[in-house]
């Protein structure tokens, strides 16, 4: 079994979280990848929220059912947008 070392970091500072989607190929424990047999492996790092700005409210938004509400990060990228955004259940496109 080879080992590789497999570092996750984030700027919020929050712990990453890695996960392997084939456990018989390969799998992880802290910061090293454990490879198990010859084989194609995703690993996806996560990480749990800090409970601070996880919900987007917006009052009033029933009122105009054919909202589109776009962010975007401060270099202007979309990474967020949805058509007819409810404070609920929504159709919405995630970007990277």
């Amino acid at each position: 079994m080879e080992s590789v070392p497999v570092t996750a970091i984030a700027t919020s500072g929050l712990p990453v979280t890695l996960a392997v989607d084939d456990p018989e190929v390969a799998s992880v424990e802290r910061n090293t990848l454990h490879i198990h047999r010859l084989g194609t492996v995703r690993i996806t790092a996560s990480q749990d929220g800090d409970g601070i700005n996880e919900y987007l409210i917006i009052e009033g938004i029933k009122d105009y059912p054919d909202n589109r509400v776009r962010i975007f990060n401060r270099n202007g990228t979309v990474v967020y947008e949805s058509k007819g955004y409810n404070n609920g259940s929504i159709l919405k496109k995630k970007y990277p």
